[in-house]
């Protein structure tokens, strides 16, 4: 093969596996003109490695809005048009989690990388599909479990890894919330993917995940309201050499949410919104407590977006600290307790 035969090959290789980010901001379109969207775009907008340059709304007047609020050179009336506008590398997709397959699918299809808010999608097999289709087509795919990129998260985490307070042996960890009741919002609406577990509860539970690996067993009771979907649930987990674990969520009371490792030698405290914490209390017997912090002044997106940016611009097409094992694993455990409790979405009715 001739010299110039292999250079082009290696820079089509470059190219296909995100090199471009090194040279040029990393160019994004968004998916949904919601409240998540627009904290994300906040963030992405003070980020100088990235650009946010279309985004898409089912309304075109919502997302010529979108467009017009924050300096967007590209508004779209269809998901599609988007995902097909070639001046986009990235998808953020922030629409209700029944639309995530189908957004997901349509975006990798059009050769763009991917991230998604959670759940990913609502059944396991969506998205051992999305995360097929992204390694067969050397895309970039992630769950937009912010939580896991948060430097408090991490510290905590090495505590954990290095026994510095001796092993974990239990856990727990709420995420309750009071939304007024409305069979038509997201959180309730079954055909939306509503319900405490899937939006809630998948922190405490993915925060288990993060510290302790995948549990041993897993069980849990709720309560189904009348709109077919979990209003609360209350989520036990064991590992053999490992903690219990007790978790709790809901969407009709409102609660600290807080999570507490209590360890052979010490406690973490992780305080109220553990999932987007900026502080722990360690507390070791015998000496006085200390605490880890990490302070920011932005909505907090920017560790999950920074992540994103530096596995793009490595040509990596997943996370190394949120993988599409992670994810998957993630939806294993929901959606067998969904099973357990015999909620069963549309997507699963074959």
């Amino acid at each position: 093969m001739s010299y110039h035969s292999c250079y082009f090959m290696l820079m089509a290789s470059n190219l296909a596996k995100g090199y471009f980010a090194m040279n040029r901001k990393l160019r994004w379109g968004v998916l949904s003109t919601g409240n998540i969207a627009t904290l994300m775009v906040q963030d992405l907008l003070r980020s100088q490695n990235s650009d946010v340059v279309a985004v898409a709304s089912r309304s075109k007047s919502k997302a010529d809005a979108f467009a017009h609020k924050f300096g967007i050179s590209n508004s779209f009336g269809s998901y599609q048009a988007l995902c097909d506008c070639k001046e986009v590398d990235i998808v953020y997709i922030g629409t209700p989690h029944s639309e995530h397959f189908e957004n997901c699918m349509m975006a990798l299809y059009a050769n763009k990388h991917v991230l998604c808010e959670k759940p990913i999608t609502l059944t396991v097999e969506q998205a051992t599909e999305c995360y097929s289709l992204a390694k067969q087509k050397n895309l970039f795919l992630m769950e937009a479990l912010w939580m896991r990129f948060f430097p408090v998260i991490k510290k905590v985490k090495g505590l954990i890894d290095s026994e510095s307070l001796g092993r974990a042996k239990k856990f727990s960890a709420n995420f309750c919330i009071h939304i007024p009741f409305d069979p038509a919002h997201r959180l309730y609406d079954k055909s939306l993917g509503g319900g405490a577990l899937m939006d809630v509860g998948i922190y405490p539970l993915t925060l288990s995940q993060i510290l302790f690996g995948q549990p041993d067993t897993i069980k849990g009771t709720c309560d189904i309201g009348s709109t077919g979907v979990d209003f609360s649930n209350v989520i036990e987990s064991t590992y053999v050499n490992g903690p219990t674990c007790a978790i709790r969520s809901s969407i009709v009371n409102g609660e600290p949410n807080i999570a507490r490792i209590e360890c052979e030698q010490g406690t973490i405290n992780i305080g109220d919104c553990f999932f987007c914490p900026t502080n722990a209390i360690i507390e070791k017997e015998g000496c006085a407590s200390e605490e880890i912090s990490h302070y920011h002044d932005t909505n907090g997106y920017e560790f999950e977006i920074q992540e994103v940016e530096n596995c793009i611009s490595q040509g990596r097409i997943e996370s190394e600290l949120w993988t599409a094992n992670d994810s998957i694993l993630n939806m294993m455990l929901m959606q067998g307790l969904r099973h357990q409790w015999g909620i069963i979405y549309a997507d699963e009715l074959f």
